[in-house]
């Protein structure tokens, strides 16, 4: 649900191209047996093994404070607590959820944001919306992108207590991303003209402004907190908080969609079209899975496995440190993966529902 310009730009073309390129998937299925290895044990989680579900396409997964893991479909918000589900809104698309500092809970959807107080009062707003993400860029105040539906013009929207404003300055903006820094630095993608680097105060008068004219289709943070910039075709950029350095650099890259550190301190970026380029400590970039065009997936968890699920081979892989090995064998897409504080790591289908591997 946003415009050319970001990386949930290219994600959501891929989303909206997944019925055309399904049968080849399937007919895809046997290619996974050249990669090394065997797949490892998960339970699948269903909406039909397990109805407090709210459905299959799962949108998003997110980490609950209490330990649970929040799962965001395209029929609702749910919560995952070991393998058992419930459903905590229904009806929705569920794009993006929060926990406020106050005990609140925020749910962006196709069709506004929801609160939910700590004393369970439940409000609505921004209807006509389809909102995500939303940050607390400190206390009480909050920030979403909400794009409206009948014009699809995205607005940068502020919460300081009342109601969702305009944040001032914003109105022509064009705003199509928004990324929340480790320590607080807002940094929002301009469609066709960089980003804005915000600080914590969220004054965007004072924002710096980078990559005028470039199209930056993800912004990330390593774990030195270095902030990454991808463009379209235009490799990538890494921010010391003084200059840009560029890296990768090559036409083949396409789009980068998803910038990530592995515990090794090795950098991997996602593309969608050539497959993932990886250097480490950020030295010579490594072209690899180039034949497998657009990567649905790529994160690094905490055990130290890099993921990778794409259009071509759907399922799971993980890096090893020499080949990729399989985990998921399945046909279909894996859209999202986290790994919770007692190791078990929960992967999210685009079609599927959800998949539990317990942890070693």
């Amino acid at each position: 649900g946003h415009p050319a310009g970001s990386g949930k730009a290219v994600m959501e073309v891929m989303r909206r191209g997944l019925a055309t390129w399904i049968g080849g998937l399937l007919l895809a299925a046997g290619a996974l047996a050249t990669v090394a290895g065997a797949a490892e044990a998960w339970v699948a989680v269903t909406r039909e093994t397990h109805p407090g579900l709210p459905g299959n396409e799962i949108q998003f997964l997110s980490p609950a404070r209490d330990g649970g893991v929040w799962v965001g479909t395209l029929s609702g918000l749910g919560r995952l607590t070991g393998n058992e589900c419930s459903t905590v809104v229904e009806k929705i698309e569920a794009w993006c959820v929060l926990e406020a500092g106050d005990g609140g809970l925020w749910v962006g959807h196709h069709n506004g944001v929801l609160r939910r107080t700590a004393e369970g009062k439940t409000t609505a707003a921004l209807a006509g919306h389809t909102v995500s993400p939303i940050v607390e860029i400190r206390p009480g105040v909050l920030w979403a992108l909400a794009k409206e539906r009948a014009t699809e013009t995205n607005r940068l929207m502020a919460w300081a207590g009342k109601e969702w404003t305009p944040v001032p300055g914003s109105e022509k903006l064009r705003a199509v991303d928004l990324f929340q820094s480790r320590k607080g630095q807002l940094w929002v993608s301009v469609d066709g003209n960089g980003v804005l680097e915000v600080g914590a105060d969220g004054d965007l008068a004072q924002a710096r402004h980078h990559h005028r004219g470039l199209n930056v289709s993800t912004v990330a943070e390593d774990g030195h907190g270095r902030i990454w910039c991808g463009f379209w075709s235009r490799g990538a950029a890494v921010w010391d908080g003084a200059t840009w350095g560029n890296h990768i650099g090559d036409e083949r890259t396409s789009a980068i969609l998803t910038i990530c550190e592995d515990r090794s301190q090795t950098l991997w970026a996602a593309t969608s079209a050539n497959g993932v380029w990886r250097a480490f400590n950020r030295q010579e970039w490594t072209h690899d899975l180039a034949d497998e065009g657009a990567v649905n997936l790529l994160a690094a968890t905490p055990d130290g496995r890099v993921w990778v699920s794409s259009q071509m081979h759907g399922g799971l892989r993980y890096w090893d440190g020499e080949a990729w090995q399989v985990s998921l064998d399945s046909p279909l897409p894996i859209r999202c993966i986290l790994q919770t504080a007692d190791g078990r790591t929960v992967a999210g289908g685009v079609l599927d529902g959800l998949h539990v591997r317990e942890g070693k």
